[in-house]
């Protein structure tokens, strides 16, 4: 068939457009392989991107080449006279500025000592020596306490000096002596040579950045010939970080640095806290002591209230410690923190639970009443004329008492420290020396050369004191013998010894009736109350429930209205409200049966009612002291006695009887009849009751001495 009007382009077009696709494609195809279209520039250069990373790769080396060539050529620096643009600008042509004129200054600041702690010349400085003056007034006590379970579970390094078995009764001894700061200060600030070459401890070392880092003991033991030997130097509370310490085995904290946390926690490097303790007689500085012995010339108004400001303030203290034991308050934790201060695990993240609340609570209540009792005691010196410490503040010229002052200004700052290592029984002595960071560590460039030693030592040690008076540590065991009889138509000689045991914070009396050949050995009654804790469950964060105290106890009552409470007056003794004594309590119901209740958790188990009391001596004869008359009850008699030691001694009732140590651990025995054990981890016991309303101080202490039974002398 005759294709009529197409042309033949029209005829062929698919055709053509397919040979054009053709040959493109063919011609992409072929520059795939014979073109490299594809480039990528590293730094300066442009390579196929298969070739880019060895780019990089020879570029890095080339930097590294740079950097690693020793023989760098540094750029050629200007040089600039500051000194010659001053002089320049200063001899240039002042413009004043309409308005302007003078300015005053004021007098010129004048620092007391040597400001200057540059380098003179190239061969240094030539700079006194500080030379710290020795202590004085060293006085030592020796103490026997009970240490709160606590402390063994957070302290590891206590651990070795406790006891291997509950309670943790232990004996220590502390040392207090004053030191003169003013005396320091002038060994700082003073010219030694005057316009000799020497010049005073440049005050930029030590302005601000010196500081008391502790009191190093120094201890000597009397030996069994009575001289003195094995000189050991203590150190301090095991498990305690000591700022001292921390300087001479960390080289990297700095003194100064180190200085500054002594000052800024000065109470607590100065005059150290013993550890916690839950029973014995509260801890009281070594002078205060004796202060307590000369206080019995004081007016006994006066003498009463000190005493119980530094009851109160004790107590304060263990409160204090309690309520940061038991952390803020009852804030939400997550699972496994820990609460503040004390160092136990949260469970669950739960709030503090009821019975830290209660406990809370409770502390709250005892700190606002003790702090409430201190202030109106206060307030009572005052009127007396006598502040807190015992200071008499009305003098002839009625000039007020001196303000506390900073360290360097206080010509007798307070020191002490305390020894844990000492052994029963021995008897020891002590000097001091006081610690401080050295102004002239790392400062030798400012030195000559033949003082750049003075820059080696971190420590800078002061001068010795002289030695205290001996003091014995109490032996764990004490005998007395209170009577003694001869044969005669009664029965064989025989003696009556009291033997004591220091237990759970107070001396455990037991009598021993014995004849010659009989080992002194008896049993002391224990009160009711000690418990021996479980150490394990304490360590998992447990607690036992506060100790309340027992039913029937004064509450404190508010301060007499004017008129009433006065002396002379007859006195309202108010009992607790519910108390037996309490008119105003219905007599009790008929008890209803009932379910048994579950005995207190204590985490722990009571003592029991007795402990054995036990001493390795045996009584051999009892016989009439020479020159005695017959007929004289234990006058005329005297013991013969081995002691463990295998020594011979030869005791008297009547000598027994008036000893100092004898009267000292009898009353402790009397006291630890009515013990209480005091709030668990407070540290402290039944304190004393507070004055009854119009009561006289002093009164009550009288009245149950009178009231008490007789023996001890």
């Amino acid at each position: 068939m005759k294709l009529k009007g197409i042309n033949p382009v029209e005829q062929h077009a698919e055709k053509i457009v397919l040979a054009l696709v053709s040959v493109v494609f063919l011609g992409v195809l072929a520059m795939q392989f014979l073109h490299q279209p594809n480039r990528v520039k590293v730094g300066t250069a442009v390579v196929p991107p298969d070739q880019a990373f060895a780019e990089v790769e020879k570029q890095a080396n080339s930097i590294r080449g740079r950097i690693t060539d020793p023989d760098v050529e540094l750029p050629e620096v200007k040089a600039i006279s500051i000194a010659s643009e001053f002089e320049a600008k200063i001899k240039g042509p002042q413009v004043v500025r309409p308005g302007t004129g003078p300015v005053s200054f004021g007098a010129a600041i004048r620092f007391d000592g040597d400001t200057s702690g540059a380098v003179r010349g190239g061969a240094g400085t030539q700079v006194a020596e500080v030379r710290v003056p020795a202590p004085t007034g060293v006085a030592a006590a020796s103490y026997m306490a009970t240490l709160d379970p606590m402390e063994w579970i957070f302290n590891e390094g206590l651990r070795a000096h406790l006891p291997k078995e509950q309670p943790f009764d232990k004996a220590f001894t502390s040392v207090e002596c004053v030191f003169d700061g003013t005396a320091l200060r002038r060994a700082l600030t003073e010219d030694p040579d005057g316009a000799g070459p020497v010049r005073p401890v440049p005050i930029n070392w030590w302005n601000d950045k010196f500081a008391i880092l502790a009191l190093e003991l120094e201890r000597e033991e009397r030996m069994s010939d009575g001289s003195w030997g094995n000189s050991t130097v203590v150190s301090g509370l095991p498990g305690r970080l000591e700022v001292a310490s921390w300087v001479k085995t960390d080289s990297s904290l700095g003194v100064e640095q180190a200085a500054f946390e002594a000052l800024r926690a000065s109470e607590a490097h100065q005059r150290p806290e013993f550890y916690s303790l839950i029973a014995g007689s509260e801890w009281v500085p070594p002078t205060e002591i004796a202060a307590g012995e000369a206080m019995k010339g004081m007016d006994p108004a006066v003498a009463t209230r000190i005493q119980r400001l530094r009851t109160l303030d004790r107590r304060l203290s263990d409160n204090r410690k309690a309520l940061d034991a038991l952390g803020s308050g009852p804030a939400q934790r997550s699972p496994g923190d820990r609460a503040p201060g004390s160092g136990r695990m949260v469970e669950g993240g739960a709030p503090t639970n009821d019975r830290d609340a209660r406990r809370r609570e409770s502390l709250t209540k005892a700190r606002d009443s003790m702090l409430r009792d201190r202030t109106r005691i206060e307030t009572e010196l005052a009127n007396l004329g006598y502040t807190p410490e015992g200071q008499a503040t009305r003098t002839e010229g009625g000039a007020a008492p001196a303000r506390r002052v900073p360290f360097l200004e206080d010509g007798a700052v307070r020191l002490w420290a305390h020894d844990v290592t000492v052994e029963a029984g021995k008897t020891y002595r002590y000097r001091t020396r006081v610690m401080l960071n050295n102004p002239a560590f790392g400062r030798g460039a400012s030195l000559v050369p033949e003082q750049k030693t003075m820059a080696e030592e971190r420590i800078l040690r002061g001068a010795s004191s002289g030695w205290s008076a001996p003091v014995k540590v109490d032996d764990p065991v004490y005998y007395f013998v209170v009577s003694a009889s001869e044969r005669d138509s009664i029965g064989g000689a025989r003696a009556t010894a009291e033997v004591y045991r220091f237990y759970y914070g107070h001396w455990r009396r037991g009598a021993a009736n014995v004849e010659p050949g009989d080992v002194l050995v008896a049993e002391a009654d224990l009160p009711d109350g000690l418990v021996i804790f479980d150490l394990a469950r304490l360590e998992k964060g447990e607690r036992p429930p506060e100790l309340a105290p027992p039913p029937g106890d004064l509450v404190p009552q508010p301060e007499p209205a004017p008129g009433r409470g006065v002396p002379g007056e007859e006195t309202i003794i108010i009992p607790a409200p519910g108390s037996p004594r309490d008119p105003r309590t219905p007599a009790p119901a008929p008890a209803a049966p009932s379910t048994p209740t579950a005995p207190q958790d204590l985490v722990g188990t009571p003592v029991g009612k007795k402990v054995s009391v036990m001493l390795q001596a045996i009584l051999l004869d009892v016989a009439r002291t020479p020159g005695a008359a017959r007929g004289v009850r234990d006058g005329g008699v005297q013991a013969v006695v081995r002691t463990p030691t295998g020594a011979i001694e030869v005791r008297t009732p009547e000598t027994d009887r008036r000893s100092e140590v004898y009267q000292r651990v009898s009353s402790s025995a009397k006291e630890g009849e009515r013990q209480v054990l005091g709030l668990f981890g407070s540290g402290s016991e039944a304190g004393p009751p507070a004055l009854r309303p119009g009561e006289q101080p002093g009164r009550r202490d009288r009245e149950e001495e009178e009231g008490g039974g007789g023996g001890g002398g």
